[in-house]
């Protein structure tokens, strides 16, 4: 382009020494940001056809994490110069930061084309294209030569988080978060280490600070889903941006019984992703409860074919007609989820014991039951690890208590060993606050005759 005004050009000048005051002075709400980023808008409105005036208001704004506004200005840049190849890089991060790696690896490649030797590029290049160890080593370098660079030191962390190195990626993004502190990506990571380390409380701290940046906010809300925190939940969340926070807004809200204002954010997350077979198990499960047993079978069905192998669904349509008296086909679609998700079979197999108990078909019944708590105890039957695989038995023994059903023919066969399940099922939901929902089942398998061991032979019998 021709020579720049005079003035404009002074402006420029003074908004790269203010940026690189910002950048020494290591804080993301510098002033020296906002003077850089002035001085810029001054330059700009006396040049606005300068495309390196709005690379460098872009790199101002990428700095104070405003990154749609970066990626306008990097646009503007190269719709001004298509072979600007610093604005492909710096657009190729801030996708990158954003989520959108496909965008980014093709700013990338895009920089090679004009620049094969880029060393930064095919870090980043790497990174994207999901070859972490190679992005690794070209951040190491990288770093050598620039140990300051926190942009580069928290990509690192991603890589190593992604190679399950989780340590070592805990190391880079405390490091990135001392050269600036609070910096929105460290803390991220940070959180996300914790959180894939099941360090819940330490987790919830840094996505707390960084609550407005990348998922930070899901993750908050999940960590006080998970803890039963409902009310905080809808407090975190706020107005949702994404689908999955409606849809873990909407989980919360089901749970504290608002029905009506579950329904209106599900449907909000199903129109911002149709795609998301999850969505509509949770609209399914809230249709279920409210007794839309057409409705909700409908949207199990429409999760189905959004996901064929999403056991949930096969599970929701089963108690649906389960309900609907359809027990043979209930049973049926709870022996496809049983396939496709062995981890909760114990679940299945309690209920499948139900349906045969249903159906006056005793004997399957006790055989499934039998087999239900036999893989519980396999796997460890105990306080600690069995906590959800014995609710499910206690879920089993609810259903026949409710319905009043006779249970001596099922039950009592199993001896001691019951009266341990139930002892543990009531340590358990003690610790829930749902102690009443055992208690029942505590005190009538207490007096079981316990010198008998004639539960083999009952198992045995049944399947001769």
């Amino acid at each position: 382009m021709s020579k720049r005004n005079p003035n404009a050009e002074q402006y420029v000048e003074q908004g790269k020494s203010s940026y690189i005051l910002a950048k020494q002075s290591h804080g993301k709400y510098s002033y020296h940001y906002q003077n850089a980023l002035n001085q810029f808008n001054a330059a700009i409105s006396i040049e606005p056809l300068d495309e390196e005036i709005y690379y460098l208001r872009a790199n101002v704004l990428v700095a104070l994490e405003r990154f749609k506004e970066a990626l306008e200005d990097l646009d503007k840049t190269l719709k001004l110069n298509s072979q600007y190849e610093k604005a492909y890089y710096v657009k190729g991060v801030v996708l990158s930061k954003l989520g959108e790696q496909e965008k980014a690896a093709e700013c990338f490649s895009k920089v090679l084309e004009i620049n094969p030797d880029n060393a930064d590029v095919k870090g980043m290049f790497a990174y994207n294209s999901g070859n972490y160890q190679e992005s690794v080593e070209y951040f190491s370098k990288i770093l050598t030569q620039y140990p300051q660079d926190v942009d580069i030191i928290c990509y690192m962390g991603n890589a190593l988080y992604n190679l399950g190195k989780y340590q070592e990626a805990l190391e880079q993004f405390s490091n990135a978060e001392k050269i600036i502190p609070n910096l929105s990506t460290a803390l991220y990571g940070q959180g996300l280490v914790n959180y894939k380390l099941k360090n819940y409380n330490s987790a919830y701290t840094f996505f707390s600070k960084s609550i407005n940046f990348g998922d930070s906010k899901y993750y908050a809300a999940k960590i006080a889903y998970d803890l039963h925190a409902d009310e905080e939940v809808i407090r975190i969340l706020g107005e949702c941006s994404t689908s999955k926070e409606y849809n873990i807004k909407g989980l919360s809200l089901y749970r504290l019984k608002n029905y009506w204002g579950a329904a209106s954010v599900f449907e909000k997350a199903m129109q911002m992703d149709q795609d998301n077979a999850e969505l509509y198990i949770s609209y399914a499960n809230l249709l279920f409860e409210v007794n839309d047993l057409e409705g909700a079978l409908s949207y199990y069905d429409r999760a189905k074919l959004i996901d064929e192998g999403m056991a949930k669904a096969y599970y929701g349509k089963y108690k649906v007609l389960s309900v609907l008296w359809k027990k043979k086909e209930a049973i049926e679609s709870l022996d496809k989820a049983i396939e496709l998700d062995p981890d909760n079979i114990v679940l299945y197999l309690c209920e499948k014991s139900s349906e045969y108990m249903a159906l006056g078909e005793n004997k399957e019944a006790a055989y499934y039951l039998n087999k239900a708590y036999d893989i519980a105890k396999d796997r460890g039957l105990n306080v600690k690890t069995s906590n959800e695989e014995m609710t499910h038995i206690n879920d089993l023994l609810a259903y026949y208590k409710l319905e009043n059903r006779v249970l001596d023919n099922i039950i009592t066969p199993l001896t001691i060993e019951v009266k341990e399940i139930v002892g543990i099922l009531k340590h358990n939901m003690f610790q829930n606050d749902e102690v009443n929902t055992c208690s029942w089942a505590y005190e009538d398998y207490s007096k079981l005759d316990t010198t008998c061991d004639a539960r083999t032979i009952f198992y045995e019998n049944s399947h001769d």
